[in-house]
């Protein structure tokens, strides 16, 4: 996360602001049947930042819904 929030703060121009401490653990995804019904993602990660920067850059829409990235117990 640390790594993502730095690449878009260089886009953005900003600097990341971390808040909070990061846990010893993390929740790690199996996305081999995702893959199998759907294919390899067409769009690599630097793009999909890239473009992700730019849509909050021009102001566009959000559905203003909460990430719950913070959540470790599973219920988002």
């Amino acid at each position: 996360m640390r790594d993502l929030a730095a690449r878009f703060g260089k886009l953005l121009g900003r600097e990341p602001v971390i808040v909070g401490k990061e846990e010893p653990s993390a929740w790690l995804t199996d996305t081999s049947q995702a893959i199998r019904l759907f294919g390899l993602p067409i769009v690599d990660t630097e793009r999909l930042i890239g473009w992700t920067a730019d849509w909050v850059v021009r102001s566009m829409p959000s559905l203003g819904k909460p990430t719950k990235y913070e959540v470790r117990d599973g219920r988002y």
